[in-house]
This record gives C-alpha cells, structure tokens and sequence, in this order.
C-alpha cells in the first residue's frame, strides 16, 4: 500500500523537486492516517461484536427466565 503510493509519488517528487525529506514526511504522514484509519475499524469491530454478544446474552437470560416460568406452572398445576 505504501510502495504503491511512494511509487506514485515519486514522479511527483522528480516533477515538483520535492526532496526525499518532504517526501519521507509525506510518507510518515499517509501511514499515520492509515493507522488511524485501520484503529477506528478496528475499535468498531470490537464494539459491535461485544454489542452482539451483550444481545445473545441477553436473550439468553430471558430463555432461562421463560423455561423457569413455565416449570412453575407445571409444578402449580400438578400440585392441584
């Protein structure tokens, strides 16, 4: 990804007479960016994920709470 972008922008740098500092920095720069980017996804991924499992445990629970309901009432009525 970055090759390919220095690799872009090398004609530019030859073209402009951009020096292989401001180039380096320029290089710096566009992998920091990239970075942010790729932790910010990353971050949503996991927040997502954990929101699903919060859901699925969720519904978990309120199974359990609904089979206890209903095995109560079994018990109440066969006590009659």
């Amino acid at each position: 990804m970055v090759a390919a972008w220095v690799s872009k922008n090398f004609d530019l740098k030859e073209d402009k007479g951009i020096d292989s500092e401001q180039l380096r920095k320029g290089v710096m720069k566009k992998c920091g960016e990239e970075e942010k980017r790729r932790e910010e996804k990353k971050k949503r991924r996991e927040e997502k994920r954990r929101e699903r499992e919060e859901r699925r445990e969720e519904k978990r629970r309120e199974e359990k709470r609904r089979e206890e309901k209903r095995r109560e009432e079994k018990r109440r009525l066969l006590n009659k």
